[in-house]
C-alpha cells in the first residue's frame, strides 16, 4: 500500500461500507485510481467525489464542485493566537510568542525559566527544543539530539530557517522525570455538537526524551491507569475544556470534524493545552479502545459527511439527525 497509517484507513473503508457509503483512498488530487478495503485492499477506478476528507495537511487542492469535509487548521501560532483570545478558554493556554529575535528567548526565560522552542509548522514532535536557565549557562535538549547540551549560546544552537516559537513549558513530569500528557479525541456530531470519543495518556520511553509523542517512542496508557498511577484527574472537567476549545477553533477555522488535543496535567488536577491536531492518528485508540469505541470514532466522520451529502443534493430537504452514541448499522462491525 502506498500510504502511511494504513490501519486507519482499512478500519474507515470497513466503516464506509457498513454506513452504505463508497470511500476510495487516493494520494493525490489527479489520481484516477484508489484503493477500498474489502478484506483485503482492491485498486478501484473512481469519480470526481463529492466530498474529500483530506488527511494530507491540506495537500487536496479542490475546485468549487468538490466539497472538504474539514478545513486544516492554520498554523500552531495562529491556533494559539486564537485560543488567547477566547475568554472561555484563554486560561488554559501557555504564554507562548514567536521567535523573531534573541530578545524574546531571552524574555520568555526570565519570566519564566524554561521553554518550549518548536517549529510554527510541525508534527509528530519533530524539531523542539526544551532550553532551562543556569548559573552562567543554558541546558538544552532536543527531540533530534537526545543528549544536553550546556552552552553559552543558546541562539546560535537553536537557530533555524523556518518560523519558530517559543512556549512557556508546563508541568508534564511524572516522579521518574518521564515526559507525560493526555491525548483527548473530540469529534463532531451530525447534528453539530462535538463530544470526547476517547482519551488516554503517552508517556516517554526514558527520562531524557522531552516529549510524549508516540512518534518518538512514547507509550500509550489507558486513562485509567494514568489516574490511578500518576494524577489527579477529573476526566468530566477535561472533557468540557476540550469541546470548549472544539469550538472555538471550529467557529475561527472550520468547519471541522475531529481533533486531537494534547493535554498537560499538573500534579494537582489543573489542565493546560499544549497542542491541536487537526488530522489526529488512531493508532493508540485501536490498541487501547473497546471495539465499540474504535468503531464509532472511526465512523464519526463518515455520518458527518454522510449527512452533508444528504442535504447537498437537495438543499431543500431539512435532514435532522438526532445525536446518538452508537448506530445500529456500525454495530454489524463489532
Amino acid at each position: 500500500m502506498p500510504f502511511v497509517d494504513v490501519p486507519h484507513l482499512r478500519h474507515v473503508c470497513m466503516c464506509a461500507r457498513a454506513l452504505g457509503m463508497r470511500v476510495s483512498v487516493v494520494r493525490s488530487p489527479d489520481a484516477v485510481e484508489g484503493y477500498t478495503y474489502d478484506g483485503h485492499w482492491i485498486r478501484t477506478q473512481h469519480e470526481r467525489p463529492k466530498i474529500v476528507y483530506d488527511r494530507r495537511l491540506g495537500a487536496y487542492a479542490v475546485d468549487a464542485s468538490v466539497r472538504l469535509l474539514a478545513q486544516p487548521l492554520p498554523d500552531k501560532y495562529r491556533v494559539y493566537g486564537i485560543l488567547t483570545k477566547d475568554a472561555s478558554v484563554r486560561d488554559v493556554i501557555p504564554h507562548t510568542v514567536r521567535y523573531e529575535q534573541c530578545a524574546d528567548l531571552s524574555r520568555m526565560l526570565r519570566l519564566h525559566g524554561r521553554v518550549y522552542v518548536k517549529p510554527v509548522v510541525g508534527w509528530h514532535g519533530a524539531g523542539i527544543w526544551r532550553i532551562a536557565r543556569s548559573e552562567g549557562h543554558f541546558e538544552v535538549i532536543g527531540t533530534e539530539r537526545m543528549r544536553l547540551h550546556r552552552v553559552r549560546d543558546v541562539h546560535a544552537l537553536v537557530y533555524a530557517r523556518q518560523a519558530l516559537l517559543i512556549q512557556r513549558a508546563l508541568p508534564t513530569a511524572m516522579d521518574d522525570g518521564r515526559c507525560v500528557d493526555v491525548r483527548v479525541l473530540v469529534q463532531k456530531q451530525p447534528c453539530g455538537t462535538w463530544a470526547m470519543t476517547f482519551a488516554y495518556a503517552r508517556r516517554a520511553h526514558d527520562p531524557g526524551t522531552i516529549v510524549s509523542n508516540v512518534h518518538q517512542g512514547a507509550h500509550p496508557m489507558a486513562l485509567d491507569d494514568f489516574v490511578r498511577c500518576y494524577r489527579a484527574l477529573d476526566v468530566g472537567r477535561l472533557a468540557a475544556l476540550c469541546i470548549r476549545i472544539a469550538h472555538v477553533l471550529d467557529r475561527s477555522c472550520g468547519p471541522l470534524v475531529e481533533l486531537g488535543l494534547d493535554c498537560a496535567i499538573a500534579p494537582n488536577g489543573g489542565m493546560s493545552l499544549i497542542e491541536a491536531n487537526g488530522r489526529p492518528g488512531t493508532c493508540a485508540l485501536v490498541q487501547l479502545a473497546p471495539q465499540e469505541t474504535i468503531v464509532h470514532a472511526h465512523s464519526a466522520p463518515l455520518r458527518m459527511a454522510h449527512m452533508l451529502l444528504r442535504t447537498h443534493t437537495n438543499s431543500l430537504l431539512k435532514t435532522v439527525i438526532q445525536p446518538v452514541a452508537f448506530c445500529e448499522k456500525e454495530k454489524s462491525l463489532l
